[in-house]
This record gives C-alpha cells, sequence and structure tokens, in this order.
C-alpha cells in the first residue's frame, strides 16, 4: 500500500515552528490553547487561521496603501518602475528593499516609517512597533525577509522528517510514501532512500508569476505534478508547462 500526503497549511505551520524554532509561532500555539487542554490538532488550526490572517494584512496593504502610493507618488529620477510588480514579490517583505530602489531616500525614509506604522496597526507586527516606527531599522525587515526567503528549506527539513518516520502527523497518518507541499513560492523535489521502499517529497511553489527584486524578469514557471497507479506501483512526473511541458523529475517506486 502507497501512502500519500497532501499536507494541509496547519501542518505546514506546526512543521515551520517545530523545524525552525519560530518563537513567534510557538508563543502563539500556547496562546491559543485554552485552560483544561486541548487536542493538538485544534491548535494547530487555530495557529494556522491566525497566521494566514497575519498573511492577509501584508497582502492588503500592498493592494491598498503600497501600490496606490507608487502610482500617485512614482519613482525617482533615471529609475523604471512598475507598481504591478509589487503583488507578485516572494516573499512578501521583499517590498522593502524593492522600495528602497525605486524611491530617493528622504520618500523612502517616509515611507518606511509609515509602512511599519500600518502593519503594527493592523497586527502584522507586534503593537509597540506602531510607536517605535521611528526606531525599527530598514535590516531588521531585511532579516525577516531573508528567513521567509529560507522557507522552502525549512519546509523540506520538515518533509523529509516525515518520510523517515521521524515526525507525527495530524490525525494520526501513518508514514508516508509521498508528501506534496505548496505555497513556498520555490519548487523543490527530494527523494529519501528507505531499505523499505523509497519515499519522495514533492512542493510545487505556487502557480501565480513570481518576482524576487526590482528588476529581475519574473518566473512564468507553471508546475504540474501527475502521479499514476501502475500496476500497485506509485509513478510521479514533475513538468513544467510554461516550456512545453518539459519534463523535470520522474519518481517510480
Amino acid at each position: 500500500m502507497i501512502t500519500i500526503q497532501f499536507w494541509s497549511p496547519s501542518a505546514l505551520e506546526k512543521g515551520r515552528a517545530a523545524a525552525a524554532g519560530d518563537e513567534a509561532n510557538e508563543a502563539a500555539r500556547v496562546d491559543a490553547k485554552p485552560e483544561g487542554g486541548d487536542d493538538d490538532q485544534g491548535v494547530q488550526e487555530r495557529v494556522a487561521r491566525r497566521n494566514q490572517a497575519t498573511h492577509e494584512v501584508m497582502t492588503q496593504a500592498l493592494h491598498q496603501a503600497v501600490i496606490p502610493f507608487l502610482r500617485a507618488h512614482g519613482p525617482q529620477r533615471h529609475v523604471r518602475m512598475d507598481a504591478a510588480r509589487i503583488v507578485a514579490l516572494r516573499p512578501e517583505e521583499a517590498v522593502i528593499s524593492v522600495l528602497e530602489r525605486w524611491l530617493d531616500p528622504k520618500t523612502f525614509r517616509r515611507f518606511f516609517r509609515a509602512f511599519v506604522r500600518l502593519l503594527a496597526l493592523n497586527r502584522k507586527l507586534p503593537a509597540p512597533a506602531a510607536w517605535l516606527a521611528g526606531f525599527v531599522s530598514v535590516d531588521r525587515i531585511r532579516t525577516a525577509a531573508e528567513r521567509q526567503d529560507r522557507l522552502w528549506e525549512r519546509t523540506a527539513y520538515t518533509a523529509i522528517d516525515a518520510l523517515q518516520g521521524k515526525r507525527r502527523l495530524p490525525h494520526a497518518a501513518p508514514r508516508p510514501d509521498l508528501v506534496v507541499f505548496g505555497h513556498t513560492h520555490v519548487l523543490d523535489w527530494a527523494v529519501q532512500q528507505r531499505p523499505d521502499g523509497d519515499g519522495m517529497y514533492v512542493n510545487l511553489g505556487t502557480w501565480t508569476e513570481r518576482c524576487f527584486d526590482p528588476s529581475s524578469p519574473p518566473d512564468r514557471s507553471l508546475p504540474v505534478l501527475v502521479l499514476e497507479d501502475s500496476g500497485g506501483r506509485l509513478r510521479a512526473s514533475l513538468s513544467d508547462l510554461a516550456q512545453d511541458a518539459a519534463e523535470l523529475q520522474r519518481f517510480e517506486a
């Protein structure tokens, strides 16, 4: 029997907290657990909803504040700017470094302080940041963006631990033979060799156009994973529709 796990966002959030030692997630996990105890799955789901809400705050801030500001203000001299590029940035926190290139220094400093206050007032950042915006450094935001940019690596460690049977899965699921993730914005593929049959991890990244900096061409890859049962054997093929369905990886077990 082949076991395939398509992990839920709640499982991903738990894996991020455990694999990366994410103190913020762990604090949210403790805070979400009511007195008298609760099952672990319920805690995971509440943490996932809370984290999803913080991501929505950033997305709304970009659409409703940053992009209108950029279109009204425009770039500094000799700099070409595409405000629509902001929504394709991955991770979204990279917007700080991108705007530092597009805006003149004085305008950027004013924007940065206002943006930090906006995120704090909407609970994307700790509330005191609204009053301390003038003291929050750009480098600190860059560090947070870099940490988010390595999410795909931390997610892979979590998945590989599951393939090895080292991590308990939600709903008491058995050790998987195939783990499929998404939403880390980086396409990933890893095979775990095991005595009783190899396991595989796939992360499709995302199906949206992605940008990583102010100027380079966007990544428009469209990955597709096809799973087949061939006489009781699993076949997996990973292709990119943006390259005439060129096969990138294949797995049989």
